[in-house]
């Protein structure tokens, strides 16, 4: 079995050394052939410096994708994913960490266990850098210890949280990357998260294994309420488009959360009642579904 560890980073000299002390000490079986793949995004700090002087204690090899210039966090990805040859492909971004030895190992287990899903991911801890606090990730109560996300769940809105808790089936991950759409989104986790689950479950597990550093100047966390209200609606909107409507009943959840406006008896049958139902409506209550000039 072959792994190929993604290590994205960018001006992350402050952060590096922690996330390489976890990834370092990652405990796998001796089947599990592993290497490194740096997608470091022509970084001007001293990030590059510190990976190459974790070398000499790392028991997995270095790749090192040359970058001419610098990029953008989803191209960064978009070659990092594309050096992948292995059968898993793990993610680490430079600014998080794994916090438990065996991370990589319970994601491989699981994967190679249930054929059914090509993702692997946890909830995080949540560490935030204003407080220095720790907090557990959400997952549901009713999820039990394994919540198995379908494509229509994952449209309702982003339930994987931080792209270092997964391990990801290479070979589905190769037919996602393919698909060009998915390099010309601004935020890469949500809509790739999406197109992987039209091939297979996402596993979100309830334990946690890595730890998510929330900081201010984050592409999310960085954002006031209305800055994140007005992306989200953004990328409503855009994946919408991008995946042909087949989502936008579930789209339809998160524009109504974020702008409650009455809604007419049709759309709300549109929402909630099963296709079967809704088309028994429409012959037995035929004068809400005529369109009026």
């Amino acid at each position: 079995m072959k792994l190929d560890i993604v290590l994205i980073t960018y001006n992350q000299s402050q952060y590096i050394a922690q996330a390489l002390d976890g990834l370092i000490m990652q405990q796998v079986n001796p089947d599990v052939e592993v290497q490194v793949i740096v997608a470091d995004d022509a970084s001007t700090d001293d990030t590059l410096a510190i990976i190459r002087s974790y070398e000499a204690q790392s028991p997995f090899p270095f790749v090192y994708l040359p970058a001419e210039g610098n990029m953008g966090h989803v191209l960064n990805y978009k070659r990092a994913f594309a050096a992948c040859e292995g059968d898993y492909v793990a993610i680490l971004e430079g600014d998080d960490w794994w916090c438990n030895p065996y991370h990589l190992q319970k994601h491989l287990d699981f994967l190679d266990e249930h054929r059914e899903c090509v993702l692997s991911s946890a909830s995080p801890y949540l560490y935030s850098m204003d407080t220095g606090r720790f907090e557990f990730a959400w997952h549901p109560e009713d999820k039990g210890e394994t919540w198995l996300i379908t494509a229509a769940e994952e449209a309702t809105g982003n339930k994987i949280t931080n792209l270092s808790t997964c391990v990801i089936r290479n070979n589905t991950l190769q037919v996602v990357c393919a698909n060009e759409s998915l390099w010309q989104v601004d935020m890469l986790d949500w809509y790739m998260e999406l197109l992987l689950a039209e091939y297979g479950f996402l596993a979100k597990h309830k334990h946690s294994t890595s730890v998510y550093r929330v900081q201010k100047k984050g592409l999310w966390s960085g954002l006031n309420k209305e800055g994140q209200k007005d992306l989200i609606m953004r990328q409503v909107n855009e994946y919408d488009e991008l995946l042909d409507k087949r989502y936008t009943k579930e789209f339809d959840v998160i524009r109504h959360n974020y702008n409650p406006l009455p809604l007419s008896l049709k759309k709300r049958l549109l929402l909630w009642c099963p296709s079967f139902i809704y088309a028994l409506l429409k012959i037995v209550l035929p004068s809400i579904f005529l369109k009026r000039k």
